[in-house]
């Protein structure tokens, strides 16, 4: 349990790096100073645990989902995502990527950002960072989806 929880985490810092890349930033905020500083500067739209708890609950559905986690900084929003892989690495890959835009979506409906359309994630007020992993602790796939973008970059 200890491993998978250190792997997510490590999905986390790398993903938000990624973003702070995609979004064109020169300086990035250590996480620490982030959750410390958030609450007294942020006061934009926040995922209530409400919302969370039902995304990851509609996304259980699906047999391969283990576990999910959705955490908030500000307007960041890191998905991480543990899986049940399946032996081809381009099937585990798939059903990653799968869920990844699945829990978003969901999070996108019950959360303060716009309905996702029939075809696209849409853009939003939010950036997304998603992590899969599958349950040996392997990171099977990553994605960004910046708020002005339409899907996500795997």
């Amino acid at each position: 349990m200890k491993k998978v929880f250190r792997t997510g985490m490590v999905l986390v810092f790398g993903l938000l790096a990624l973003a702070a890349i995609a979004c064109g930033s020169d300086a990035t905020q250590s996480s620490a100073t982030a959750v410390e500083n958030g609450p007294a500067i942020y006061d934009g739209p926040v995922f209530r645990e409400s919302m969370t708890s039902l995304a990851i609950k509609a996304a259980g559905r699906n047999r391969e989902l283990i576990d999910a986690a959705i955490t908030q900084d500000r307007r960041e929003v890191s998905l991480v995502l543990n899986i049940e892989c399946d032996p081809s690495e381009e099937k585990a890959t798939k059903t990653a990527r799968f869920l990844g835009e699945e829990l978003l979506r969901l999070i996108k409906v019950f959360g303060p950002d716009d309905d996702p359309t029939t075809t696209e994630v849409g853009t939003g007020d939010f950036n997304y960072l998603i992590g899969v992993a599958c349950a040996d602790g392997t990171s099977i796939a990553k994605g960004v989806k910046t708020s002005d973008s339409a899907g996500i970059v795997w």
